[in-house]
């Protein structure tokens, strides 16, 4: 699943952005998202794809989980969390929940070396 966000405006002599964040498989529009003024100093400008993951590490995943706890559960998917000895047979035509569990990843800057 892929987060995205949309810069709507880029302030040069302030050097900030305010931009949009969203759920690339959300049933809600970008547009629907709160935008937010983020000064380009606090971020990895290095390059492109730095950018795109300090943006969305230190504004977007906040914001992304703030608007998903406010998104209702269908009553179709409410589950319920499960313990103890596995019974695949007991588990059958059941909803279970499970937390997400988050992998820590960063991105490598590198230059290009020419031999």
């Amino acid at each position: 699943m892929y987060s995205i966000f949309r810069i709507e405006e880029y302030l040069p002599e302030t050097e900030s952005i305010r931009v949009r964040f969203c759920e690339e498989q959300s049933h809600y529009p970008i547009d629907q998202g709160r935008p937010v003024m983020v000064d380009c100093k606090n971020l990895d400008c290095y390059s492109a794809d730095t950018f795109a993951f300090s943006l969305m590490k230190s504004y977007g995943e906040v914001r992304l989980r703030k608007q998903k706890k406010k998104q209702p559960v269908l009553s179709e998917n409410e589950g319920s969390e499960i313990e103890g000895k596995l019974d695949i047979q007991g588990l059958v035509g059941k909803v279970v929940k499970v937390k997400n569990q988050p992998r820590v990843m960063h991105i490598l800057k590198t230059r290009e070396v020419t031999l």
